[in-house]
């Protein structure tokens, strides 16, 4: 058990005492008191919107709640989204116009519903209430699953609906009034069924998903704990808070996961994304989803949109460099990733150019 030279504290392996020489303010002052001139590598925790360095984690997560960087970041990225949605509404609602939805059944374009679904291939949502395995699955080869531990409903409405709710032989599931989050689905005979509140699909969800969240949670759960009865008993104070920290924060997000109770985030991202009718789904999975018909007159502009987020400049794209330029307007200083020439002609001129 290696012990500290300098403030003799004992711990239980080498990685946990250079960590401790690092971070303990004791431990510092001890060493700057018997070699003063001694240069300290200390952990460096660096704000990744501007890139203020900070000696913490507890301190890093602290300062993220009032960097102005940060903050204009978000209500930048808030208004993109905004923009998005927009596009997204009134494409949606060009589909639905009789002259440029061209649905193809065996009889005419007044084929039932019943019909549509049937020659498309669709099944029921209530396919997987005697298997919820096969949810489990999808969810273990395509979600990131540190999602989970932090409770990003909205992350998880968006891979319910890419994995789940999307493409040919999937359950057919829509919304059919945004506003008061009305839910349809279809039976096994194909007859439209409401979901009000999402409810049939959140328990299918849950169900699928809790044996990977009470795995993902056992296990750092006992990871914590174990970690925090370690710093007890050898008296690492300067852990013991932040420990206990992760610790709520864990539980917090356990407790976000269960779809089933509070989860507002998780319906509300539904009803904004999912499809409007059984004609709209068709044909989104006809055009792989959201991609727009090239005479639409709002491919361009999303075409434009994600062009300019994507070029390259001086080896990265602008969609990285954005919080860089947020925070040169804010402060007037130039700055930018490790490895980036900074006096290079072609990223002021990235700085100064005009959303």
């Amino acid at each position: 058990m290696p012990d500290c030279i300098y403030c003799k504290s004992s711990f239980y392996d080498k990685s946990t005492l250079n960590k401790h020489q690092k971070r303990s303010k004791s431990c510092i002052d001890a060493q700057l008191r018997q070699q003063p001139d001694k240069v300290i590598e200390r952990d460096i925790y660096e704000c990744s919107y501007c890139k203020k360095q900070l000696s913490s984690k507890y301190s890093l997560n602290n300062h993220f709640n009032t960097c102005k960087v940060k903050k204009a970041h978000n209500e930048r990225k808030e208004t993109l989204e905004e923009k998005f949605e927009k596009l997204v509404k009134e494409v949606v609602q060009l589909k639905e116009k009789p002259q440029t939805i061209n649905v193809t059944t065996t009889n005419n374009n007044s084929t039932s519903s019943n019909n549509l679904i049937t020659n498309h291939n669709y099944s029921s949502l209530l396919d997987y209430g005697k298997d919820c395995e096969l949810i489990t699955k999808k969810f273990e080869e395509h979600y990131r699953m540190e999602h989970l531990l932090k409770g990003d409903q909205k992350q998880l409405a968006n891979m319910t609906i890419q994995h789940l709710l999307s493409g040919k032989g999937q359950p057919m599931y829509y919304v059919t009034d945004r506003s008061r989050n009305k839910f349809m689905f279809t039976d096994q005979e194909n007859n439209e069924k409401e979901d009000p509140g999402a409810i049939v699909l959140r328990r299918l969800v849950y169900r699928g998903l809790k044996p990977i969240i009470d795995k993902l949670y056992t296990i750092e759960f006992k990871k914590l704990n174990d970690n925090l009865a370690y710093y007890l008993r050898l008296g690492v104070e300067d852990m013991i808070p932040e420990t206990h920290k992760d610790i709520k924060e864990l539980q917090k997000s356990y407790e976000k996961t269960k779809i089933l109770g509070a989860s507002d985030d998780y319906v509300s991202q539904l009803s904004k994304c999912l499809p409007s009718s059984i004609k709209d789904r068709i044909f989104r999975d006809s055009v792989d989803g959201f991609d727009m018909c090239k005479d639409d007159s709002t491919d361009a502009t999303m075409n434009k949109e994600l062009a300019k987020a994507a070029r390259m400049i001086c080896g990265y794209t602008a969609n990285e460099l954005e919080a860089y330029k947020d925070s040169y307007k804010i402060n007037g200083k130039v700055r930018g990733p490790n490895g980036l020439d900074t006096t290079d002609k072609k990223y002021i001129d990235f700085l100064n150019e005009e959303d």
